[in-house]
């Protein structure tokens, strides 16, 4: 994975970084590329010869890079920050048989622990190619020991 510090650039700069990151793994730098799109907007670059998948997440002033040769990914940060309305976002995110499980890291962890379970909702949804076409409550991230 690659890390980039985008806080100093313009989105058009901060895509032209994303370029020139995945022009690192792609293995024929010299073939034609374009870049196809999922159903729901997921993309894929594609040379001649192989697909590259990648996912970018970014959070106030850090933002990550994730490339695969081989399956699709998905991938999320968010910045440690108060959850606003937490029962509310707890109720809208956990699956029913995560909810448990979630108030009671809550209650533990507080806000860390719904800012971590939306990375992993997030991640998972960035994964499948849906992102948040999908609702988070319909995908199961924890197990049942949380």
């Amino acid at each position: 994975m690659i890390l980039v510090r985008l806080h100093q650039f313009a989105r058009a700069s901060a895509n032209h970084c994303v370029a020139d990151a995945l022009r690192i793994y792609i293995r024929d730098p010299n073939s034609k590329m374009i870049v196809n799109r999922g159903a729901h907007g997921k993309p894929v670059l594609q040379s001649e010869r192989e697909q590259l998948h990648f996912n970018l997440s970014h959070s106030q002033h850090l933002s990550v890079l994730g490339v695969c040769h081989s399956a699709p990914l998905g991938l999320d940060i968010e910045a440690e920050r108060e959850v606003q309305c937490p029962t509310e976002v707890i109720n809208m995110i956990a699956h029913s048989q995560e909810l448990a499980n979630l108030k009671d890291m809550y209650r533990r962890e507080g806000d860390r622990a719904i800012l971590e379970m939306w990375v992993r909702k997030e991640a998972c949804l960035k994964a499948l190619g849906s992102g948040l076409t999908r609702h988070p409550r319909s995908i199961q991230v924890l197990d049942h020991s949380g």
